[in-house]
């Protein structure tokens, strides 16, 4: 249906405005609803025709401003058409998926094993740093290093 033949019906249907909500995300969307609202804002029964002609126009118009609404995250909103003025309306909101990254890095525990012992395993005579940042046995204030530990 042309934008001009959709205006003649709704203005014999007495329709003021149109809202087709629509929704989508992760590949898929669809116009979830259509409203029709007349002079005196109250709800009119669109034929099927009709209320599909408005479909077919809020998928347009979406598509026209290059609004990707169904992949991903996706978007929401309402298409929005004033047939007193004429005039066509989107309100829109897309979803966001947001990243924050972060890296750790370390120095590699050498000890023989391969790992520090568990703190407390080990008989107070034979003290030992389980530092994870060792250098050369011992990380630096280390005060098993003047002890002679491991």
């Amino acid at each position: 249906m042309t934008n001009p033949e959709l205006l003649r019906r709704l203005k014999e249907l007495g329709v003021i405005t149109t809202t087709a909500h629509y929704d989508g995300y992760g590949d898929s969307g669809s116009v979830e609803s259509v409203e029709a609202r007349d002079k005196d804002s109250k709800e009119v029964k669109l034929p099927e025709d009709v209320r599909k002609a408005i479909e077919e126009a809020a998928e347009c118009y979406l598509s026209n401003h290059g609004i990707d609404w169904y992949n991903n995250e996706g978007g929401f909103g309402d298409y929005i058409l004033d047939v007193a003025a004429r005039t066509q309306k989107l309100e829109h909101s897309e979803r966001i998926s947001d990243t924050e990254y972060s890296e750790h890095e370390d120095e590699l525990d050498l000890t023989e094993g391969g790992e520090a012992p568990e703190v407390g395993a080990v008989e107070e005579s034979t003290p030992v740093c389980a530092c994870p940042t060792l250098i050369n046995g011992h990380h630096a204030g280390c005060p098993f290093a003047a002890k002679g530990g491991a």
